[in-house]
């Protein structure tokens, strides 16, 4: 008896199958163009090829018979959409940590200027 496999776990048809082996170079060689900060190429590379999943899903030889270039651009779209994601988390760590720097400042500030004067005053009755 085979256990039931949900269906967004189903396997790809033969030939979108196929098609994905076919073209997985094409992945390899644009992620090579691509960094993710925080990722490793094995990311980009799934995203390339989510990226050439779309393409074999939604290809239409009535509109081009050039599938490599469509794919490139659906592949190159994926990974920009990757990376910009990964920006714009930076982005917003970034302003955390910037916000809490400030407030850190301003409310230890005062401490500061108090173990300054008392640094001054040990100083000054040695």
């Amino acid at each position: 008896m085979t256990p039931k496999v949900p269906a967004e776990q189903a396997a790809l048809p033969d030939n979108e199958e196929l098609r994905a082996a076919e073209y997985s170079r094409l992945v390899s060689r644009i992620v090579r163009q691509f960094f993710l900060r925080g990722g490793d190429r094995d990311d980009l590379y799934q995203e390339g090829m989510i990226g050439l999943l779309k393409a074999i899903r939604s290809y239409d030889p009535a509109r081009s018979d050039n599938f490599e270039a469509y794919a490139s651009l659906c592949i190159r779209r994926q990974l920009y959409d990757a990376v910009r994601r990964d920006a714009s988390l930076s982005r917003r760590e970034e302003d955390v940590l910037r916000r809490v720097d400030i407030f850190l400042a301003e409310k230890f500030s005062p401490l500061e200027k108090h173990h300054r004067r008392v640094k001054e005053i040990c100083y000054l009755e040695q």
